[in-house]
């Protein structure tokens, strides 16, 4: 699943390795410049600390939702009204198109500027909550990179957020049994 939240919310870059320090995509103003591109929204000074503020604000939000919807399956009626409150803070217009043959409503703000760009990504979170499958949000399971993912797989059962990251804990797992065999045999031990 790609979508504008995701790829937001993993803004937050942690070292899969954990050896680089952490990374903060809002930080970096061409990383923010091209994530306002790529989802058509509104250009915000990305050198501005009050829109950094801003953006951070919502992204710890939406991460703590997300944990809350792994963890319970939904959210409380605290978190759906504050995320209710970004939506009502910001206006849209409706417009109704055709997407891949079939009826879409698009709602777009007709606030510009940062205003526009909370609310583009508030409502891209709260259309996944109301017409995907929020059971299949994971944490990825490598401690060092915790990025957020939509588990596509039939079984439900995918760890990690990439391939990357499952073979990366797998060699670890590997090599960690690997020593334990080696010291319980220098030990004596089997």
């Amino acid at each position: 699943m790609n979508a504008l939240w995701i790829d937001f919310i993993n803004s937050d870059w942690h070292d899969p390795l954990g050896r680089a320090p952490d990374r903060d995509g809002l930080e970096d103003q061409a990383w923010l410049r091209r994530l306002l591109e790529l989802w058509s929204l509104p250009k915000v000074d990305a050198r501005s600390r009050d829109t950094r503020a801003a953006l951070r604000d919502l992204r710890t939000l939406l991460q703590a939702f997300v944990r809350t919807l792994v963890r319970d399956g939904s959210l409380r009626p605290a978190e759906l009204a504050a995320l209710n409150r970004y939506l009502a803070d910001h206006p849209v217009t409706s417009r109704l198109e055709i997407q891949d043959d079939a009826f879409r409503l698009r709602l777009t703000p007709t606030a510009k500027g940062l205003d526009g760009v909370l609310f583009g990504i508030t409502e891209s979170f709260a259309a996944f909550l109301a017409e995907g499958d929020p059971t299949r949000l994971k944490l990825c399971e490598n401690h060092d990179c915790r990025w957020i993912f939509y588990d596509t797989t039939r079984s439900r059962t995918r760890r990690w957020c990439a391939d990357g990251c499952g073979n990366l804990i797998k060699v670890r797992e590997f090599r960690r049994r690997k020593t334990r065999k080696r010291t319980a045999k220098k030990s004596g031990r089997r």
